[in-house]
This record gives structure tokens, C-alpha cells and sequence, in this order.
């Protein structure tokens, strides 16, 4: 259940490829079922998650930049940017171990 609800925060179905589509409408299906409040806590995750791969896409370039510049001073900041980008990751890694957490211990009261 908690992977249907992972899949219901995508906000588009895969138009181009229809068994995209169809585990895109198994999985809205799905997502029905699960409550307000763990759709609200996935979607926080996966924003956590966007924002972590942002800084290490940006990370990454900035050591582009610096490769192509021979600049130690950009590669230094690509460097403290893929540090921030890891700390990002952790956090959203915690963020979903904590939901994970969260639905086993509903799912044990039930």
C-alpha cells in the first residue's frame, strides 16, 4: 500500500506508454484507499527527495563548470554543494524511515 501511495503524488499519467499508464491507474486505484494524512506525509518525502537529487544535480555541474575552468575555488564549491546534497539525501532517508516506521505500528494497532 504504502508504494500505491507513493505513486499517487505523481501528478501526470504516462501518456506515451500505456503499461506505464496502466500500473500508473492500478496504483491511483490503490492510493484510494490510503488515508489523507500518509498521502500528505509521501508527498513531504518526495519533495525532500526532489530537493536532495536538485542539489546534486547542481553539485554535479558545478564540478563540470571547475573541470572545465581548472578552477579549485568552483570545485571546492562543488564540492560543499555534494556535501549539503548528502545531507539532504540523509534527511529525506530519515524522513522515510520514519514514515515506514509510522505505518508499521498503525499497521500492528490494526
Amino acid at each position: 500500500m504504502f508504494h500505491a501511495a507513493q505513486l499517487f503524488v505523481c501528478k501526470q499519467p504516462f501518456e506515451r506508454n500505456p503499461r506505464s499508464k496502466q500500473r500508473y491507474e492500478k496504483a491511483r486505484e490503490e492510493a484510494k484507499n490510503v488515508g489523507p494524512d500518509i498521502k500528505q506525509a509521501v508527498q513531504k518525502l518526495k519533495e525532500a527527495d526532489d530537493e536532495a537529487e536538485n542539489a546534486r544535480l547542481d553539485a554535479e555541474d558545478t564540478f563540470e563548470e571547475a573541470e572545465r575552468q581548472l578552477s579549485a575555488s568552483l570545485a571546492r564549491e562543488g564540492a560543499r554543494k555534494a556535501i549539503h546534497s548528502w545531507e539532504l539525501r540523509m534527511k529525506a532517508i530519515r524522513k522515510a524511515e520514519a514514515l515506514a516506521k509510522k505505518a508499521m505500528i498503525a499497521n500492528q494497532t490494526l
